[in-house]
C-alpha cells in the first residue's frame, strides 16, 4: 500500500501538469481524500471531486417516495459538495497550493466503482485519491439504524470495496489516503 501511494505520489509531480480526480463522500475518509489531493498538487493541475450518486429505479417506487428520494438525494449532493470545498479551501490555505479545484457530479449508477473506474479513463485523470473506507453497506440503513461510526471502524478496518475495485483496474494510479494510526 505504501509503495502504490507513493509512486502515485511521484507520478504526479513528474508530470508537466496533473488532473488529479478524488472520490468524494461525506465521512472523514472523504476530508482526508480530498486534503491529500490538494497537498499532492501543484500550481497549473486540476483536481476534481468526483461523486456518483445512487440510481434511483422510478419504476419500482410510489411517487411520494420517489420524489422522497430524490430530495434526500440532492440535499447529500449538496452536503458533498459544500463539504468537499470547504476542506479543499482549508487545505489550499494549509498547503499553500494554488491548483484548480472543482467538483463533479457523474451520472448516476447503479455500479458506482465501474463508475468512478471509468471517469478516471473520460476524464483523462493522472492519479486517482481515494478514502481508504467509505459509507458503504454500512451507511445504507441509516434510515433505520443510527451510524456507529466506532462500530464501522472496527468490522471494516481494511480498504473497503471501491478503492479495492479501483486498484485492480483503474487505469491510472490509485493512492488509497487513511488515517495516520490505522
Amino acid at each position: 500500500q505504501v509503495r502504490v501511494a507513493s509512486s502515485a505520489l511521484s507520478l504526479a509531480r513528474r508530470l508537466q501538469s496533473s488532473r488529479i480526480l478524488v472520490g468524494l463522500s461525506a465521512t472523514q475518509y472523504g476530508d482526508l481524500a480530498v486534503a491529500q489531493a490538494i497537498r499532492m498538487s501543484r500550481d497549473g493541475d486540476t483536481v476534481t471531486g468526483i461523486f456518483v450518486p445512487p440510481l434511483i429505479d422510478e419504476k419500482v417506487f410510489p411517487p411520494a417516495a420517489l420524489a422522497a428520494m430524490k430530495e434526500r438525494k440532492a440535499k447529500q449532493m449538496k452536503e458533498v459538495f459544500e463539504r468537499a470545498n470547504k476542506v479543499a479551501s482549508d487545505a489550499k490555505g494549509t498547503y499553500s497550493a494554488k491548483a484548480a479545484f472543482e467538483v463533479k457530479e457523474l451520472p448516476a449508477s447503479e455500479n458506482r466503482r465501474r463508475a468512478i473506474v471509468d471517469a478516471c479513463t473520460s476524464l483523462k485523470a493522472d492519479v486517482l485519491v481515494l478514502g481508504a473506507l467509505g459509507a458503504g453497506a454500512v451507511r445504507r440503513g441509516e434510515d433505520k439504524v443510527p451510524f456507529d461510526e466506532q462500530k464501522y471502524q472496527q468490522y471494516y478496518n481494511t480498504v473497503a470495496s471501491t478503492p479495492d475495485f479501483a486498484m485492480h483496474n483503474a487505469p491510472c494510479p490509485v493512492f488509497i489516503v487513511r488515517p495516520k494510526g490505522q
